[in-house]
């Protein structure tokens, strides 16, 4: 009966351990993108805004100024996350990984509408630092 008792104490303490995450924000995230609408010339590109990357086991988010991304994402690892969105024409996934205080962050769009093309990729390194408590 005690092993009993000690694993479901065990449990109880460990599962809200388990489920916190880590926490960071992005920053100065700087690169170079090519869209097949300027013939895949790749050129500077830059996130104007600062992000927010949350990797739990099983969740992840980005969210920029309160507002979380409409891609869902997944964790691959404690600091690396893929997301996937497609919709209307769209499909899009992109990645972010944690490498120390760096940020490393790839993109692809394929846009199949037929007026607007945003195909395009996006390859950029940025600022992670850890968020506050």
């Amino acid at each position: 009966m005690n092993i009993i008792k000690f694993s479901i104490l065990f449990f109880l303490i460990s599962a809200p351990l388990s489920s916190i995450g880590a926490c960071w924000k992005l920053n100065n995230i700087t690169g170079y993108e090519a869209f097949k609408s300027d013939g895949y010339k790749f050129e500077k590109g830059e996130f104007g805004i600062e992000l927010t990357l949350i990797i739990n086991n099983n969740s992840a988010s980005v969210s920029a100024n309160g507002q979380d991304s409409s891609l869902k994402y997944i964790p691959i690892s404690p600091t690396m996350i893929i997301g996937v969105y497609s919709e209307g024409g769209i499909s899009t996934s992109e990645t972010f990984s944690i490498n120390g205080n760096r940020v490393l962050y790839a993109k692809i769009v394929n846009d199949n509408r037929k007026n607007i093309d945003m195909t395009g990729a996006h390859s950029m390194v940025g600022d992670a630092t850890p968020c506050s408590s």
